[in-house]
């Protein structure tokens, strides 16, 4: 192995041990704000995204309406505009099924292509996770 294949190996590793430790230090949070705060920062960094929404809705009355909000990198007006590009299609698809869904794009996905938020939005990149039983 080369040394350059040994320290990208190296640097792989500490990464994932990073992780890890800052999962375990995210599990023991016990307030729900600053536990969420704490989780979206990571999936920001962890996935290289510049921006990040993460919204709360309750499954009992369809997730039609937000319960609690958090973004990171994202403007006042960012904000208001990517609420206005969510598709609420995604969102009950993830409810119903209770999966995660996941998506590199959501315009190219058969699940989602069809969809009018997804073609006006070009929404791109979905990570949309029930949480909760």
């Amino acid at each position: 192995m080369s040394t350059e294949a040994v320290k990208s190996e190296l640097l792989r590793l500490r990464r994932e041990r990073d992780l890890y430790l800052r999962l375990l230090r995210l599990s023991e949070q016990n307030d729900l704000e600053p536990f969420l705060n704490d989780a979206l920062e990571l999936i920001v960094e962890i996935t290289g995204a510049a921006c990040g929404l993460l919204e709360l809705y309750d499954g009992e009355d369809g997730g039609e309406e937000r319960r609690w909000s958090i973004v990171h990198g994202f403007s006042e007006r960012q904000v208001e505009s990517v609420r206005a590009a969510i598709s609420r299609g995604i969102i009950s698809r993830a409810l119903a099924t209770g999966s995660t869904i996941v998506t590199a794009s959501a315009a190219d996905d058969p699940r989602f292509r069809d969809r009018e938020s997804v073609q006006m939005s070009r929404i791109d990149a979905v990570v949309c996770a029930p949480i909760g039983g």
